[in-house]
C-alpha cells in the first residue's frame, strides 16, 4: 500500500489572508476592463473608416426603379381592394350563416315540443344546432306511436248472457223432426230465412 493514493489535494489557499486576496483581484479586474475599453475603441474607428459611401445610380437606373415602384404600388392598390371585397363577402355570408342558424333553432324548438318532456329531458346541452336536429329526430323515432284515432275501439259487448251465434250449419237427418220442423225446413229451402 502506498500513501499517496490514500492522500487528498489541500487547497492552502483557503488559510491565506482575506485583505491581500480582495486586493489582488480588483486591481486585475480594473487592468482588464481598461484593455477592453481601449480595444472597442479602436474597433469603432475602424468600422467607422470602413463604412462604404451611398453609390452613385445613372439616371436611367433611377427612373427604371421609379418605375418599378409605381407598378408594386399599383399592384398593392390592387390587392387591396381585392381584400376589401373578400372582408365584404366574408361578413355576409356569416350573416347569411347567422340567419340560417336562427331559423334552424327554432325549427329544432318546435320539434322538440312535440316529444314528451321525459325523453326530451335526456337531450345533451352542449350540442350545436345541427347536433340537436339530428337528435331531435332520432327521439321522434324511438317515442312509441300512439293508436290511431281512425281505429274502432272494441265495442262493449251487449249480449252477455245470450247464446253466441253460431254460423256453421249442422246437417240433421230428416227421420229424426217432427212434422212442424220438417215443415219449417222446407219453407226455408223454398222461401229463404
Amino acid at each position: 500500500m502506498t500513501v499517496p493514493n490514500f492522500l487528498l489535494p489541500m487547497n492552502l489557499q483557503y488559510f491565506a489572508e482575506e485583505q491581500e486576496a480582495n486586493e489582488k483581484p480588483t486591481q486585475e479586474v480594473e487592468e482588464k476592463e481598461a484593455s477592453e475599453q481601449a480595444s472597442n475603441e479602436t474597433a469603432k474607428e475602424t468600422v467607422k473608416k470602413e463604412e462604404p459611401e451611398a453609390p452613385v445610380v445613372p439616371a436611367a437606373e433611377m427612373e427604371a426603379l421609379k418605375n418599378k415602384l409605381a407598378e408594386i404600388e399599383n399592384s398593392k392598390a390592387e390587392l387591396e381592394s381585392k381584400i376589401a371585397e373578400k372582408d365584404k363577402e366574408v361578413s355576409d355570408t356569416t350573416t347569411k350563416v347567422s340567419d340560417y342558424e336562427k331559423a334552424l333553432t327554432k325549427i329544432v324548438d318546435q320539434r322538440l315540443a312535440g316529444i314528451p318532456e321525459t325523453i326530451a329531458a335526456l337531450m345533451p346541452e352542449n350540442l350545436s344546432v345541427a347536433e340537436k336536429l339530428a337528435w331531435v329526430e332520432k327521439a321522434e323515432v324511438a317515442i312509441p306511436k300512439e293508436e290511431n284515432a281512425t281505429e274502432e275501439k272494441p265495442k262493449v259487448i251487449e249480449t252477455i248472457g245470450q247464446p253466441t251465434p253460431v254460423k256453421t250449419e249442422v246437417e240433421v237427418d230428416l227421420k229424426d223432426l217432427t212434422a212442424s220442423q220438417k215443415l219449417s225446413n222446407y219453407f226455408q229451402e223454398f222461401f229463404g230465412k
